[in-house]
């Protein structure tokens, strides 16, 4: 699990999510394709139940560090005061493990 920060930069919305995290590596070599889903609420501007589903690439660096490279789609419920909507959309996320 995990916590994050989304910015929606063109809608100047910033929301903070709080998830559940499910990960698969595919092998365990110093390069490995990897799959992860997230799911939990986000907070702030944006509020609501949140999924995230990717893909990606984990290169290992040392004994308990890797660089990911993530293809990823994430759907958004996104409450507001007498509605609710959705957001979606495909990214890119890079990152570091340690």
């Amino acid at each position: 699990g995990g916590m994050g920060l989304n910015c929606y930069t063109d809608a100047d919305l910033y929301s903070v999510p709080i998830f559940a995290s499910f990960r698969a590596n595919f092998t365990k070599n110093k390069i490995t394709p990897f799959a992860d889903i997230k799911s939990g609420y986000a907070a702030g501007d944006v509020e609501g139940a949140f999924v995230t589903l990717g893909v990606g690439v984990r290169f290992a660096l040392a004994k308990k560090m890797a660089l990911n490279l993530k293809l990823e789609y994430a759907y958004q419920e996104y409450d507001y005061e007498y509605d609710s909507e959705s957001i979606n959309g495909i990214g890119i996320k890079f990152g570091f493990e340690f």
